[in-house]
């Protein structure tokens, strides 16, 4: 008997699974094939309303932390190194060897580096242009190249980036054989001769040369960071740390000058209060759109009420439809979002790329599904509940 009893409710349970599948296959079937512009408006109004969330996600974490972090108004950083007391004197190879580190803190903000520095016999201009933290030919580029009379030429990129042993002489009427300097017991390649000094006047030599190419043991005077936008107190005590820990407490930095940020505060939280609103507007317009499609939808609700779909049946093939729609979706924007969209917006918006991780979309999702269920839950529920003959006199015939 009980095993008559379990093969009973078996095939009860495949008989009620195989019922729910074919009526989850022919609901879907119609809204993609049967009802095509209506398929196309929520798959079109569900993008929108992801993407919005994703954006708005973005930007309230964005100027959430632009007002947790004191904004600055530096956009240049002269620091400076002792020379009264040989004793202090930082040489240049200790900067070339924390060099990296000491860029890396400032990487996205910071536009032109410049070095002054001397040996006994010249004074050593050195500097690097930037562009998205990647050294370029940049201004600085071009005006030592306005000083390079006809036969001689300026660096190449290849030059800076290796910090190859090339050398501009500058201010001095003074020629090397084969155009080769020895400076500091290292050999450098003379590539042009600027700025000539004229009959009767005095100037002092100096050179130009890329900062990896400063020579050792030549002494540091200044380090001169400009910057394409002022830098925050963040990244300023990240600076800092890093000249601290490379150079000690002998230097000389400038104090951080902070921005009366009252205003930009309030800016801010009116931009977050605009984002928290996008994601609520989108997930009403969403409802009332999708409340719309269901409407449409009754006479077709109708026809399968008549042809024995149960209720519970007809809940269940409208939540897995559009649970699914839903999560398709999803799933194909987090890419798209992440490697597309994000990175251009993120030029506008510095912290917000700093939020998105694969541990930030799980958690978007599951907020998301769980909303969307909730509200699919409540439409349904209140679509199927009626008797076929109400929805064939609401819907239409």
């Amino acid at each position: 008997y009980c095993v008559v009893k379990v093969y009973k409710i078996r095939i009860m349970i495949y008989r009620k699974g195989e019922k729910m599948l074919h009526y989850l296959y022919k609901n879907l079937k119609n809204f993609v094939t049967g009802e095509k512009f209506l398929f196309i408006i929520i798959v079109s109004v569900q993008i929108i309303s992801v993407i919005s969330i994703f954006f708005s996600y973005g930007i309230i974490k964005h100027y959430n932390l632009k007002n947790e972090v004191t904004q600055g108004t530096m956009l240049e950083m002269d620091i400076q190194f002792p020379r009264d007391n040989d004793e202090d004197i930082i040489t240049t190879d200790l900067l070339v060897k924390n060099h990296n580190k000491i860029i890396e803190t400032v990487k996205k903000k910071v536009s032109l580096e410049y070095v002054m520095a001397s040996t006994e016999e010249y004074m050593i201009d050195a500097s690097y242009d930037y562009s998205d933290g990647n050294i370029v030919e940049g201004e600085s580029a071009k005006n030592t190249a306005s000083l390079i009379p006809q036969g001689g030429r300026t660096f190449t990129k290849k030059e800076l980036v290796d910090g190859s042993k090339v050398a501009i002489v500058c201010a001095t009427s003074k020629k090397y054989d084969n155009d080769i300097m020895i400076l500091n017991g290292e050999k450098y390649d003379v590539i042009a001769y600027a700025l000539e000094v004229q009959e009767g006047k005095e100037s002092i030599p100096f050179l130009m040369m890329p900062i990896m190419s400063l020579p050792q043991k030549a002494m540091t005077r200044h380090l001169i960071l400009y910057f394409n936008s002022p830098i925050d107190i963040n990244e300023y005590n990240a600076l800092k740390e890093a000249c601290l820990e490379a150079f000690g407490d002998k230097i000389d930095i400038p104090e951080f000058v902070a921005l009366d940020d009252i205003e930009d505060t309030k800016t801010n939280n009116t931009i977050i209060l605009s984002g928290i609103i996008l994601i609520l507007f989108a997930a009403v317009n969403y409802c009332m759109i999708y409340r719309y499609i269901l409407e449409k939808r009754k006479r077709t609700l109708a026809i399968y009420r008549i042809c024995g779909c149960t209720k519970s049946l007809a809940a269940f093939a409208y939540m897995i439809e559009m649970i699914g729609v839903s999560l398709l979706i999803f799933a194909i924007l987090i890419p798209l979002y992440h490697y597309i969209i994000l990175p251009r917006i993120g030029k506008m918006f510095e912290y917000m790329s700093l939020y998105y991780n694969n541990l930030t979309y799980i958690k978007l999702l599951i907020a998301y599904m769980t909303g969307l269920t909730l509200s699919y839950a409540v439409l349904v529920i209140d679509i199927v509940r009626k008797t076929p003959l109400m929805l064939t006199k609401e819907g239409e015939i």
